[in-house]
């Protein structure tokens, strides 16, 4: 028997072990895309960051 020629339920676990990964990998990947394209923050935050709709935050100015 040559080497090569490995028990084939290993050859199979290890087929659908590497599948799993990818599939959890992609997973991960849309969650925090979505997380990315629809982010759950403070409206002072989203106007001054994301919206760019102010210029400052709400703090008193010192000077």
């Amino acid at each position: 028997m040559p080497w090569s020629d490995g028990p084939d339920p290993y050859r199979r676990a290890a087929w659908l072990g590497g599948y799993a990964l990818a599939a959890v990998l992609a997973g991960s990947e849309i969650v925090i895309l979505a997380l990315a394209l629809n982010p759950d923050v403070n409206a002072d935050y989203r106007a001054y960051y994301i919206d760019r709709t102010t210029t400052c935050l709400n703090r008193d100015a010192v000077g």
